[in-house]
């Protein structure tokens, strides 16, 4: 994610530049995603309605926090437009923009520099495993799900709270406060139903599983109606019929449970039938290809325009033939 010289690194991190509230331009440009990333901190907590459930939950649960916290640690130097990110001595999450995913961090250092630190550290681990041909062991303070190898335009840097206190030392709290976040963090924003809680963070992941299942025992159903063509000749007729009599079927079924939904009126629905689900799923797969850069799946819609190109050509070919 951040390639980084190590020299210029431990300049970097040794240097007096975190001591001070500067700007991450000042910093060079290999600082340049931490800017990003504070912008987008400050963003969230002046326009928190600008992003999605997740992000804005775990906003409101802070502020709280915050406010409560105020009488015993000052919490100024993480506000809005105070470059959050090099305070010293907080507690700061990784979390992914699109997906509820979250990695709670307490650093005596900035969440800036720990997260770079965090970053170029599990590069190194990544490298050196590649060379030897070993899958790295996990560790238990290890980046949750690869966060901190993430692009800066996937994940949120949100700042907690402060721990910098003159009357506390850093080192009496900064457990017991790590703990208090991670217990919280498994929590997600309260739901009226279970397709509400799908619908709002787990959409791509509930349609991709239904429509990829729906439509493989299609296509292995079809598989066997073209495999009695080519190999039983007259008996394939009723073999064929029989077949597609199971996939109209298989399809009405699951038009009435698309329709359903969660089975309240006026409840929430993902579709009015199969091709309006497919419909969906191709939408989001899009969406997810273009702006969380995922270079696999963009090559994927790539092929699948090439493989009908290819098609409409052959049948091209053979009607001018």
């Amino acid at each position: 994610m951040f390639l980084v010289e190590r020299s210029a690194f431990r300049t970097l991190v040794r240097g007096r530049a975190f001591a001070s509230q500067s700007a991450f331009s000042d910093l060079g440009p290999t600082w340049a995603p931490m800017e990003q990333l504070q912008a987008t901190f400050d963003e969230v907590l002046l326009r928190p309605w600008r992003f999605p459930p997740h992000v804005q939950e775990l906003h409101r649960m802070a502020v709280l926090e915050r406010q409560q916290r105020q009488r015993v640690v000052d919490q100024a130097p993480v506000a809005a437009e105070r470059q959050a990110l090099l305070a010293r001595k907080v507690v700061y999450c990784i979390m992914g923009r699109e997906s509820p995913r979250v990695q709670v961090c307490v650093t005596k250092v900035s969440a800036a520099q720990d997260f770079m630190e965090r970053s170029l550290h599990e590069l190194q681990r990544a490298a050196a495993a590649a060379q030897s041909g070993k899958l790295p062991k996990r560790r238990s303070n290890a980046a949750k799900s690869g966060l901190a190898l993430e692009h800066p335009e996937n994940l949120l840097l949100y700042v907690l709270e402060s721990l910098a206190s003159p009357d506390i030392p850093y080192h009496r709290i900064c457990q017991e406060r790590l703990r208090h976040w991670a217990l919280r963090e498994t929590t997600s924003a309260h739901s009226s139903s279970l397709m509400e809680l799908l619908q709002r963070d787990y959409e791509l992941a509930w349609i991709g599983c239904n429509v990829n299942f729906i439509l493989g025992l299609m296509a292995f159903a079809s598989c066997l109606v073209s495999f009695s063509c080519v190999t039983w000749g007259a008996v394939s007729r009723p073999i064929a019929c029989t077949v597609l009599a199971t996939e109209c079927l298989i399809i009405s079924i699951v038009n009435d449970g698309v329709v359903q939904g969660d089975g309240r009126a006026g409840g929430v629905r993902f579709g009015c039938n199969l091709f309006s689900l497919c419909k969906r799923y191709i939408v989001l797969l899009a969406y997810h290809a273009w702006h969380g850069q995922r270079l696999t799946l963009a090559l994927s819609f790539c092929f699948v325009i090439l493989a009908i190109h290819s098609l409409v050509r052959l049948q091209l070919a053979k009607q001018n033939d």
